[in-house]
């Protein structure tokens, strides 16, 4: 389980804040691939991998959970 702490960077090697990437993950970026592209994460080191993974299946639950409301 990656630790997360709200409002710091997500990928340190590419200055890429953690709200950038849930932004990019509520907008539909449903892939390291994708967020990749788009924000330059998990490029340099790969140590935000497990941190990226984490905030997708985040924003995979919250976007279920609101298929369900």
């Amino acid at each position: 389980m990656a630790f997360i702490l709200r409002g710091m960077y997500a990928c340190l090697c590419n200055a890429v804040p953690e709200a950038e990437v849930r932004e990019a993950v509520a907008a539909g970026a449903r892939d390291i691939e994708a967020l990749s592209e788009r924000l330059g994460v998990c490029n340099g080191c790969g140590t935000c991998r497990d941190a990226i993974e984490t905030l997708l299946e985040e924003g995979a639950d919250e976007t279920a959970l609101g298929r369900a409301a």
